[in-house]
């Protein structure tokens, strides 16, 4: 049964694809320690799929805010 799955587990692999996984790791784990996010195991991809999502969005609004000029009486804290 372990060998079964070892070549099941290769059908999908693609080098092409996989050269790219420290790029989008290192992006989406800079994102996740500045947001301060947890570790949550989801356990079904659509819901992986909807906190990428989010905290894509997330981190979207805080750099589009940290762009805009702070507001009268305040100091910038970035």
């Amino acid at each position: 049964a372990r060998e079964e799955a070892r070549v099941r587990a290769r059908e999908g692999w693609d080098p092409e694809v996989y050269r790219f996984r420290g790029v989008v790791e290192g992006v989406f784990g800079g994102m996740k320690t500045r947001l301060g996010g947890g570790y949550l195991w989801e356990r079904k991809p659509w819901t992986a799929m909807a906190r990428a999502l989010l905290e894509l969005i997330a981190y979207g609004l805080r750099v589009l805010l940290s762009l805009l000029p702070p507001p009268p009486g305040y100091k910038a804290i970035y």
